[in-house]
């Protein structure tokens, strides 16, 4: 990002991407994603079989940031039998 001339000192916002079996499951992950303080949507995945959530952050995108958030949501996904599949931000 830094390469591409992105200020890595502005905060930006991230979304974060859950998968789960179920809708139920996908909810139940929403409301704890809600909770840990993200913005977060339930709604069906691209494949057609499963649900996925997104979670929104704003923040400074650092090493130490992004694997804090990782962890945080994988043990989120992990919680709820589902999946974390990483993260994108928009410039």
């Amino acid at each position: 990002m830094e390469s591409l001339g992105w200020n890595m000192t502005e905060p930006r916002l991230i979304d974060n991407f859950l998968y789960f079996r179920s809708r139920d499951l996908a909810d139940q992950a929403l409301a704890a994603c809600t909770q840990a303080g993200y913005e977060a949507s339930v709604g069906p995945a691209p494949d057609g079989r499963s649900w996925s959530v997104i979670a929104r952050v704003r923040r400074v995108v650092t090493l130490e940031a992004i694997t804090a958030q990782r962890n945080e949501l994988t043990g989120i996904a992990e919680q709820f039998r589902g999946e974390y599949d990483g993260w994108g931000v928009g410039q």
